[in-house]
């Protein structure tokens, strides 16, 4: 409401042509007012989108090739996610393999502000979607965890017991732990203590995974929603893993590789470090821990380097987290 002096009209005048000018920008600037450019142009129709593509495309877009990139959309393609619960709504879907590819091509991004912008450009979609693309993809790719990230069976640890031996010297040596930060472009709400999400050697806000790499550098297990300024060995300290190590490694036989960051344990072996790391024997140890234990180092780097958001995820955290718990039992 405009609260000026009746005699003065050219005042009024004015106000009011500011109150139309900036009611005009709002509804331009509105979901229902968006541009024709992001509505569907049947880009992603399944021919006409397929005959875009090339194998250079997925490579820049995904991070993937074509072969993998359809074993994804193979093991998902079916999921209730992508099925409108109305089958009679004149709404429906656009295909699984378009909202694939345009929720990989955001996740492979760097994690910056522009990722979802430039996917609104080049599909013609808006940044509603996009996000809503991303949310489905996650869930179905989720429900297929437990194939792909698994803790080895004894048989496998001990065929990773006797590579560890023969690669490494270390009969034994099934696997190896690390953390990793995975950074936030923006911190987390005040009531959420931001500084604890902070990691003062990285500059930046975050969280901080554990990830236990078998030799092969595949992830085998990880635990996750820990804020950046905990420990690795905190996290450690809260894990299944170390709370009952023999339920995951055959008793004194078996045991994990870990950084100068975590303490020594029967299961878990550090490298020497102070005065002791200055022993020639030491030092030959030292040397051999850590060529079985830099697996863990190579993955941490190839999942960010394929994943760029992770660097800095471009979501916003406003609403209260459960307590810190792994995410993988």
């Amino acid at each position: 409401m405009i609260d000026a002096p009746d005699s003065d009209s050219d005042v009024v005048d004015e106000e009011m042509g500011l109150n139309l000018e900036m009611t005009s920008t709002i509804l331009s600037r509105r979901q229902l007012k968006r541009p024709l450019t992001y509505r569907n142009k049947g880009f992603d129709a399944d021919i006409a989108f397929r005959a875009w593509l090339t194998e250079p495309k997925y490579q820049v877009f995904t991070h993937m090739n074509r072969c993998s990139f359809e074993v994804v959309y193979e093991m998902i393609r079916e999921d209730p996610v992508f099925t409108n619960p109305n089958p009679r709504s004149p709404s429906q879907q656009r295909s699984v393999y378009f909202q694939l590819f345009v929720a990989l091509s955001r996740i492979a991004s760097q994690g910056d502000g522009w990722c979802t912008d430039k996917a609104c450009e080049v599909f013609n979609i808006g940044h509603g979607t996009v996000l809503l693309y991303s949310e489905r993809v996650c869930l179905a790719v989720n429900k297929h965890v437990d194939v792909f990230v698994r803790w080895p069976n004894a048989a496998a640890r001990k065929a990773l017991s006797a590579l560890g031996e023969s690669k490494y010297g270390f009969p034994g040596f099934v696997a190896s732990c690390d953390g990793t930060m995975i950074g936030l472009r923006r911190a987390p709400a005040f009531h959420m203590f931001p500084e604890t999400y902070h990691h003062h050697r990285h500059g930046g806000y975050g969280f901080n995974v554990l990830f236990w790499v078998d030799h092969h550098g595949s992830i085998i297990r990880f635990t996750c929603n820990w804020p950046a300024s905990a420990s690795d060995q905190a996290i450690f300290d809260e894990s299944t893993f170390a709370r009952k190590p023999w339920k995951f490694l055959k008793k004194y036989e078996e045991f994990i590789f870990v950084d100068l960051g975590f303490k020594k344990e029967v299961f878990a072996v550090p490298p020497y470090k102070g005065n002791d790391a200055k022993e020639e024997h030491n030092a030959l140890f030292n040397s051999a821990q850590r060529r079985g234990r830099v697996k863990v180092e190579h993955a941490n780097g190839v999942i960010k380097a394929r994943f760029g958001s992770l660097r800095a995820m471009p979501i916003e955290i406003r609403w209260p987290l459960p307590p810190p718990q792994q995410q993988q039992q």
